[in-house]
């Protein structure tokens, strides 16, 4: 499934050290309403990284709110760079955004699904290994 992205500009709200390697990000973009996103979104961020303008893809952790998307980025020493830069930001920041995107279409009409998660992603704070209904 591919979709469309479509870039905003943001402003980090405010960031909460989870651990000392796991920080949250609140990040509400301009004309934010507030509304649902799906099942498994993620929001892509423009970070700069030795220069140079690249993109990096965070999964929406917790339920949606009204004050905007959180994230949770770990800090990687031996990263690319994308969590040094994402961790050198200030609340105040500006950040250009996507908007949420989900490429797990979930039909609700189902009667059961199984979702199994893997490997290090943060939505693992919220989502345990398997949930099934």
């Amino acid at each position: 499934m591919r979709f469309i992205e479509s870039w905003t500009p943001a402003t980090l709200v405010a960031t909460r050290d989870l651990t000392p390697s796991i920080r949250e990000f609140l990040i509400k973009p301009e004309n934010f309403d507030g509304a649902a996103y799906p099942v498994g979104s993620h929001i892509n961020i423009a970070v700069t990284i030795d220069g140079r303008p690249d993109t990096r893809s965070y999964s929406l952790v917790g339920e949606p709110e009204r004050t905007g998307y959180r994230i949770a980025v770990r800090r990687a020493e031996d990263s690319r760079g994308g969590s040094q830069y994402m961790w050198s930001l200030a609340p105040g920041a500006r950040l250009t955004i996507t908007l949420p995107a989900s490429l797990l279409p979930i039909d609700w009409a189902r009667r059961h699904y199984c979702l199994k998660r893997d490997g290090f992603r943060l939505n693992r704070f919220g989502i345990p290994k398997s949930v099934c209904f």
